[in-house]
């Protein structure tokens, strides 16, 4: 699979971490991981910094899985922003970040499987739209979700690789608004934190080996 969802977090010698099912079971277990440790801090800033509430996202089975969410005082944004919570990659930021890293033939591929429909009149239904948002979001490294899952839910996400380049899930963060200030200065904020997060993750991946 060309996609290293969180299972590369797994136990090696002495180091203990969980997979993607293992966090479904129960999130205070997946807690004792030192890789977790490392995202909460990245997410955590980014939180304080942007004001916005900040996850880390992976893509697990054509879906995207919200690992993480730091800032969440109110079930408001129930359908992409709490932890444990699946989403469609096509209409998310994080996804759209993760499906950016694809060709194009292989999100027409994917883009089948989707069985996409329309969440709100934003939402794109056709693969070609969806091609051209995922080679704008390659041009500035970010990608945007402007009411595509929920109305008054805006979105920024962007990729975070490990040390061979792979992409191994997205950091965004969810606001009630999204003017062109709030992009420009928010949008670096999270391109900043994908990339603090993939030095992270990606030398703790290489001890881990």
């Amino acid at each position: 699979m060309r996609f290293i969802c969180f299972n590369i977090l797994c136990n090696g010698k002495s180091n203990y971490s969980l997979t993607l099912k293992t966090y479904e079971v129960g999130i205070s277990v997946i807690q004792r991981g030192n890789q977790i440790n490392l995202i909460n801090t990245v997410l955590g800033d980014l939180n304080k910094d942007s004001g916005r509430v900040a996850q880390f996202s992976v893509e697990d089975h054509n879906e995207l899985l919200c690992l993480q969410s730091i800032g969440q005082s109110t079930p408001v944004f129930f359908a992409s922003t709490n932890a444990g919570k699946r989403s469609p990659l096509y209409c998310t930021s994080a996804g759209k970040a993760i499906l950016s890293t694809y060709s194009n033939e292989e999100v027409i591929q994917k883009w089948e499987k989707f069985a996409a429909k329309p969440l709100t009149q934003n939402t794109h239904t056709d693969v070609q739209a969806l091609l051209r948002d995922l080679a704008e979001t390659r041009r500035r490294n970010y990608a945007l979700d402007r009411e595509e899952i929920e109305y008054r839910l805006f979105c920024i996400g962007s990729v975070v690789l490990n040390h061979t380049q792979t992409p191994i899930g997205a950091i965004s963060v969810s606001g009630n608004t999204l003017t062109e200030e709030e992009e420009a200065r928010i949008s670096q904020m999270v391109i900043n934190a994908a990339r603090r997060l993939s030095g992270l993750l990606g030398y703790a991946s290489a001890q881990m080996a």
